[in-house]
C-alpha cells in the first residue's frame, strides 16, 4: 500500500474506503465506484479490464513432506491432503488449477479442513505443522 500516500497527496479530496470480501456485491446498489475482483466476472453491463494475473503456489510444510513424501506428479499429488478454500459463490471447495507444459489442468483435492478465504489458508498453514 505504499502508493496510498502519493495518491492522497495528488488527490486530497478523495476519501477511500477499502474492504476485502469474497462475496458477490451489487456495485451500483451498494455505491461502490471501483472494485478489484479475482477470477471470472459474471456477465454485467459494467466496464472491466484485466489488471494482471495472480500467481499461486501449492506448498507443504517440511514436516508434512517428511511424513507423506514429496509428490513428483499431479497423479501423486492427488493422493495427498489439502487445505481447501471454499468458494462463496457455491459453498464448495475450489478446484486446484495447474499449468502443465502450457496446458491448464484442474483437479479436486481431498482434505479434512476447509477455509473460506486465502487469508485463513495462510493462517492455517502458518499456525500448524501440517503433520496430516
Amino acid at each position: 500500500m505504499s502508493a496510498l500516500p502519493e495518491f492522497h497527496a495528488r488527490y486530497p479530496p478523495i476519501e477511500l474506503s477499502i474492504g476485502i470480501s469474497s462475496r458477490n456485491i451489487d456495485l451500483v446498489g451498494e455505491g461502490v465506484d471501483c472494485s478489484v475482483q479475482l477470477g471470472e466476472l459474471p456477465d454485467s453491463g459494467l466496464i472491466a479490464r484485466r489488471l494482471g494475473v495472480l500467481e499461486q503456489v501449492t506448498c507443504a510444510s517440511p514436516a508434512y513432506l517428511e511424513k507423506h513424501g514429496v509428490p513428483a506428479s499431479l497423479d501423486e499429488l492427488a493422493d495427498h491432503i489439502a487445505v481447501n478454500c471454499v468458494c462463496d459463490k457455491n459453498g464448495r471447495p475450489s478446484d486446484f488449477d495447474f499449468d502443465v507444459n502450457g496446458e491448464s489442468v484442474t483437479m479436486k483435492m481431498c482434505g479434512f479442513i476447509q477455509v473460506t478465504d486465502s487469508t485463513s489458508t495462510r493462517i492455517w498453514h502458518a499456525d500448524s505443522k501440517a503433520s496430516g
